[in-house]
């Protein structure tokens, strides 16, 4: 019910604090301001005084003189004052909340850039190992290139003063194909990386005919056919490869080894540079890209 304050006859609300006139026969309500109380004064004697409109009578009509109804008086504003409290605390509480709601979303949205600008640089990442592996791609397609015309020989023994486009002429001698002086552009040894072991020989020619009609003959020779007596080891010669390449054709033998060798059908090689590798179900042997790409062509699985 809606009460009108006899002081200053504006309406109270629920959310105003007031307090009831003290006389029984009277049922008005006043704003606490308009009696000059405060919430915490409300209840105390200085509280106990009649509305503007009711005349100080007898005592009998005072609520003051009532202790039932004093009590009721005294629990109700006992209750306005936890409620008041209680409103505080919810207040408070509330505001909290909603910091810590605004930081959660601020958290959040701090969490969605980041995650943006890790996709984003996880796909240059990608992009620029992709642009890496082209460029190594295509430096190992250069340097095996400028190996074209180049053959490498190995297991020929070291001497002093030794004259390499004999030994070139001699293994052409044996293997029928003839190699002169002005088939040879250069021709030196390379350090050797196992202690103790011949360095191997690098030869470039003046055209590449002449080197592929070497290989072709495809060369199976000891030292002691090139005039190296009691050295009975074999002699290789092959395409200078590249040092990837190198280890590919290695790796490769390793496998075709693992898997049975040539017996079973296995077989790994070099043409023009590159690696390959054939399994018994091929016709023809597959060019071998890197360890992985080996991997897949043939899984190491030890024969039986």
């Amino acid at each position: 019910m809606t009460c009108t304050c006899p002081v200053c006859q504006k309406k109270i609300t629920k959310s105003q604090s007031s307090i009831r006139c003290t006389n029984l026969n009277c049922v008005n309500w006043s704003h606490l301001k308009c009696v000059s109380l405060t919430l915490e004064e409300a209840g105390t004697v200085k509280s106990r005084s009649r509305c503007a409109k009711c005349p100080t009578t007898s005592p009998e009509d005072d609520i003051t003189s009532k202790p039932d109804i004093m009590g009721d008086v005294s629990d109700r504003l006992d209750q306005i004052l936890k409620l008041d409290t209680l409103e505080k605390d919810v207040s408070g509480v509330k505001e909290t909340v909603d910091s810590i709601s605004m930081r959660m979303n601020t958290l959040e949205e701090d969490l969605t850039k980041l995650k943006n600008m890790v996709e984003t640089h996880d796909k240059k990442l990608s992009a620029l190992t992709e642009d890496v592996q082209t460029c190594r791609d295509s430096d190992e397609e250069i340097h095996q290139y400028q190996r074209r015309k180049n053959i490498e020989i190995s297991g020929i023994p070291e001497q002093d003063s030794e004259d390499i486009s004999q030994i070139l002429t001699n293994i052409g001698r044996e293997v029928q194909c003839d190699i002169t002086e002005t088939d040879i552009d250069i021709a030196h040894r390379v350090p050797s990386r196992v202690p103790g072991r011949p360095r191997s020989i690098i030869v470039r020619f003046v055209r590449r005919q002449k080197k592929f009609e070497l290989l072709q003959r495809k060369p199976r020779l000891t030292a002691s056919d090139l005039g190296f007596p009691g050295s009975p080891k074999a002699v290789f010669i092959g395409h200078h490869l590249t040092p990837k390449q190198k280890e590919l054709l290695a790796k490769a033998k390793q496998r075709r080894d693992i898997l049975g060798g040539e017996a079973s059908g296995y077989s790994s090689y070099t043409s023009f540079g590159k690696v390959y590798f054939k399994a018994p179900n091929q016709s023809r042997g597959v060019e071998v890209r890197s360890l992985a790409h080996l991997d897949q062509l043939a899984p190491a699985v030890p024969k039986a």
